[in-house]
């Protein structure tokens, strides 16, 4: 019964990595943007949707998604591609930040100002 509550996680994130690619979808700039270096961001910057609560709503509906199959399943590999994915992008995201900083400058530091890192806590007003 327990292992039943990881559906919401997988729930709940597949509909913020949902929602995320939908605002992309519809807001990102048809001339101008630049991609290709991941670490650098998209060459914009989105405030709307879940963009307006969390700098890296696809981080977390990511997480949500394995964490929730973690317990679904009650996987102790899984768990683990968990944990390590959430190394992973704790340790990558200041390096993310900073290349959105260098790359787009002051509308990204403004955002990092109004928006805090991950939905909850303080705001940054700079990559750390």
């Amino acid at each position: 019964m327990l292992n039943d509550l990881g559906l919401i996680g997988v729930i709940v994130g597949a509909s913020i990595v949902g929602w995320v690619m939908l605002e992309h979808f519809r807001n990102i700039p048809r001339e101008g943007a630049r991609f290709g270096n991941p670490f650098q961001g998209p060459g914009y910057v989105l405030t709307k949707g879940p963009y307006g609560f969390c700098r890296h709503p696809m981080h977390l509906g990511t997480l949500s998604i394995w964490f929730g199959w973690a317990l679904f399943y009650g996987s102790s590999a899984v768990l683990t591609g968990a944990v390590i994915i959430l190394a992973a992008v704790i340790a990558l995201v200041p390096s993310e930040e900073r290349g959105m900083l260098e790359q787009i400058g002051e509308p990204y530091r403004r955002y990092m100002e109004k928006v805090p890192r991950w939905g909850f806590g303080r705001r940054s007003s700079h990559a750390r």
